[in-house]
């Protein structure tokens, strides 16, 4: 972790936040690492604590996997596995964004 970036968010929002993703026993575990700033009896203190983030993590990994389960069956035929209206006017609108935002087509 690099130093100044701990002190630059610790000194401008009183909390420094980061996410890790450790590998153990070669089983992916979620954690955040947190940092707050505290004066108590006018001194400058910092707690420091570690959270199991892993629950939260693969509930909302999860979460993705079923929506994009659910985008792909709403917009394709199941017979045939053609893009439906609802497909082609998803194409649609992005490709007007683009359009509209002189993005270049990808």
């Amino acid at each position: 972790m690099e130093h100044s970036l701990f002190n630059n968010a610790i000194d401008r929002d009183g909390v420094f936040v980061l996410d890790y993703r450790l590998l153990i026993d070669g089983k992916i575990i979620y954690i955040r690492f947190k940092a707050a700033k505290i004066i108590e009896n006018g001194k400058p203190l910092l707690i420091i604590g570690i959270l199991d983030e892993d629950a939260q993590i693969r509930r909302e990994q999860e979460y993705e996997r079923n929506l994009s389960v659910a985008k792909q069956r709403a917009t394709r035929d199941a017979l045939t596995g053609v893009n439906n209206k609802y497909a082609y006017y998803d194409d649609e609108k992005l490709l007007k964004d683009r359009i509209e935002n002189r993005e270049r087509p990808r």
